[in-house]
């Protein structure tokens, strides 16, 4: 067969030096190529079962995604009344009644991950707002952020959750079966 009409470098372009030119064009596209991603996996129903192996998993694989997205109690309550910013307990009614005795955050939106997951998309009440995320201790919120950012969603996670939050003695209220706000 014929190689050089083929596209095959001939002897005379590798002695001349031709391949190594080939060569190193093919390794500078292939270090300036963008990185893979791969694409976004919502929660599966192992992984939004609460302190679950595979919740726990899921949220060490997106916890160094986070870098300065993962906040201090006190940042977040700051966020919160001089940023704006919108604070969302994304446990369901069930886990805050088991893991805080029926407490949330005071002000916050109680609004589970879970709902987000089985609507596809985040509620609207989050469009072009800050939003701070928390949990019991900072799973499920490193989730419910992962899947903010596929949405879009400017998102913060706190960092240990209620348990941390109540630590630094900021406000909790209880969860009635109606309230308080939920979306």
């Amino acid at each position: 067969p014929n190689f050089a009409a083929m596209g095959a470098p001939t002897r005379a372009f590798q002695r001349k030096g031709g391949m190594k030119i080939m060569v190193a064009a093919v390794l500078s596209a292939t270090l300036l190529a963008p990185t893979l991603h791969f694409s976004y996996v919502p929660p599966s129903e192992a992984e939004l079962k609460a302190k679950s192996p595979a919740m726990l998993a899921r949220a060490e694989q997106v916890k160094p995604q986070l870098g300065q997205r993962l906040i201090s109690p006190e940042v977040a309550s700051d966020l919160i009344d001089l940023g704006g910013a919108l604070l969302v307990d994304v446990r369901t009614k069930p886990q805050i009644m088991r893991f805080s005795k029926g407490r949330t955050f005071k002000g916050a939106l109680v609004s589970p991950l879970d709902r987000w997951v089985e609507a596809g998309k985040p509620p609207d009440a989050f469009e072009d707002r800050k939003v701070v995320l928390a949990c019991t201790f900072g799973s499920k919120s490193m989730m419910a952020w992962e899947f903010l950012q596929e949405h879009g969603i400017d998102a913060y996670v706190i960092e240990g959750g209620y348990e941390a939050w109540v630590e630094e003695g900021l406000g909790t209220e209880l969860v009635y079966l109606g309230g308080p706000r939920s979306a």
